[in-house]
Order: C-alpha cells, then sequence, then structure tokens
C-alpha cells in the first residue's frame, strides 16, 4: 500500500475483559482523521461497531464465514488443504486422536477434515482472557495455553492425545514449555503442531511442524483488493489460501 501511495495506520484496541473509559482512545483519534478505509483485524463486534458509526468504510478480516453489518466486505483465510495434507501425513504416522486449541473466535472445518481419515479430535477453546482459579485474569495467550494443557492432559481418566494442534504461535509457547515441565517429550510421547510459525515467540523445538502462511503472497492479494476498492468503490471478497503443511522436528 505504501508503494501505491497509500500512508497506512496500526491501531491496536485492548481486550474488553482489561478494558477501562481509555479503551478506544486511540481508534476514535484515528477514525477522526477520516481515513479512506479500514481493516478489522479479528476485531470484536463492539470495536467494529465504533468503526461503523464513524462512517469510514471498513472490511473485516476473519476466519469465521459471518456477514458484518454495513462493512463493504470480508477477507478470510483458508486452510483447509492445508489441513488434508496434515491429517493425511497424520493417517500414516496412526495417529488417532487429535487436540485442538483454539479460540472461541476461530471456526473452520477441522474436526470434518480430521473425521474423513478416520481421526478422533477434541477441541479445547480458550482464549487471553481466561481467568484462574483466584479469578485472576491470565495475561497471554501462552500462559492461557500452558493452564489449559495441564488441566487437560492431568484430568483423571482421560486419554491422552497423539497430537497437539495449536491455531495460534502464542498457544505453541505454552504448550511447549507445559508439556516440558510435565516431563513429556515431543514429539516421542506428544506430536506438536502449530500455526502459522511467524517466529514471533522464542521456541526451543525448531523446527515447528506448522500450517505456514505465504504471508507475502497473501498481503499482495489484499493490497489489491483494498486499492481496487480506493479506485472504484467496489471491494470482492478476499479468500486468503497460501497455507500449507510444512513438517517439522515437533511431528
Amino acid at each position: 500500500l505504501n508503494i501505491a501511495g497509500w500512508s497506512t495506520e496500526y491501531v491496536t484496541v485492548p481486550s474488553s475483559a482489561r478494558s477501562d473509559a481509555r479503551r478506544f482512545l486511540h481508534l476514535q483519534d484515528a477514525l477522526a482523521r477520516n481515513p479512506a478505509f479500514a481493516l478489522g483485524v479479528y476485531c470484536s463486534d463492539d470495536v467494529l461497531e465504533k468503526v461503523s458509526e464513524s462512517g469510514v468504510p471498513f472490511a473485516v478480516l476473519t476466519s469465521m464465514n459471518k456477514t458484518v453489518p454495513k462493512s463493504v466486505g470480508r477477507v478470510s483465510f483458508c486452510t483447509a488443504r492445508a489441513l488434508v495434507d496434515l491429517a493425511l501425513e497424520c493417517r500414516k504416522k496412526g495417529i488417532s486422536r487429535v487436540l485442538l486449541v483454539k479460540t472461541k473466535e476461530d471456526n473452520f472445518r477441522f474436526a470434518d477434515i480430521f473425521a474423513s481419515q478416520g481421526i478422533e479430535t477434541e477441541v479445547l477453546q480458550i482464549g487471553p482472557d481466561v481467568p484462574t482459579k483466584s479469578g485472576e485474569i491470565v495475561g497471554s495467550l501462552a500462559s492461557a495455553s500452558a493452564s489449559a494443557i495441564f488441566a487437560r492432559l492431568s484430568k483423571p481418566g482421560s486419554l491422552r492425545p497423539d497430537l497437539i494442534y495449536l491455531a495460534d504461535d502464542g498457544f505453541a509457547e505454552g504448550c511447549l514449555w507445559q508439556l516440558t515441565v510435565m516431563g513429556l517429550k515431543v514429539p516421542e510421547d506428544i506430536r506438536v503442531v502449530t500455526f502459522a510459525n511467524k517466529g514471533n515467540v522464542p521456541y526451543f523445538i525448531k523446527p515447528l511442524a506448522r500450517i505456514e502462511e505465504d504471508l507475502v503472497s497473501d498481503a499482495h492479494m489484499l493490497s489489491r483488493a483494498i486499492i481496487r476498492f480506493l479506485k472504484t468503490r467496489v471491494f470482492k471478497m478476499v479468500v486468503l489460501s497460501s497455507s500449507r503443511f510444512v513438517s517439522g522436528s515437533t511431528f
């Protein structure tokens, strides 16, 4: 976008669970500058409502197949092809039970794809704002993942999954740390696959098996759609489908 002559600005809105009166301050300042376009990346409904009220045209990047009122369009990821490849590799290795660790916002056909290969899936939904037993809020995806993985694997009478698939890099960091603390070896005891291995967390096991995105290709596709809208006022739905399964030392 910058090469095409458009300046860009990033605004991060704090989580609603840790909100105060200043939560939307930076967003409102940015919207007051009347930008030509806005892209909401995995935003909550109240954040999108603020953007909508401003009158700024906006699209939404989300993994969910939902329509956002008053948005000009939607951008979504399609990981189906990569997940099919992962499921096929799991079957080759005799994997029969997979634990999927995901946020509440994620909504993809993971269970259906793995069931087609005869693999049982269990879903563990967590997020960055997971209350602990003391009522405090866990401060990161990594710590939330570590706590949830410990609770699941410590449950009496439960079968240990053959593989843990983590729908976020932050989850993977907490998961690998917790497995090490519990004395479980990766991949000998449990295999681990992450999405998308962007290199933004300090992993101590590399290279990770992962569903990997071609971020450059996706950025070009999305930028072209935004520039086309700025010129024609027509936004065509964008499906980012560059993801692929890459094996690694954790698989």
